[in-house]
């Protein structure tokens, strides 16, 4: 079995903001790991998925933390 790891960073204007990662051996990511990484990426369920799927653009990702005060 090969496990891949990947990790993704969010830097906004020069400033790390946040990070999450995958750990990935071929399986569909479960609901457990969604959750952690739509925790750490500071958005609710519905706008990672929109993230990840592409609808939530950068811009309104970035709106959506500044609204949150996360930025």
């Amino acid at each position: 079995m090969i496990l891949i790891i990947i990790f993704f960073e969010f830097w906004h204007k020069g400033k790390f903001i946040l990070k999450t990662k995958t750990s990935h051996n071929g399986q569909d990511i479960d609901d457990y790991l969604i959750r952690q990484m739509y925790i750490q990426c500071k958005l609710s369920k519905e706008q990672f998925l929109d993230l990840i799927n592409c609808p939530l653009s950068k811009e309104e990702y970035i709106n959506t933390l500044e609204k949150n005060n996360y930025l």
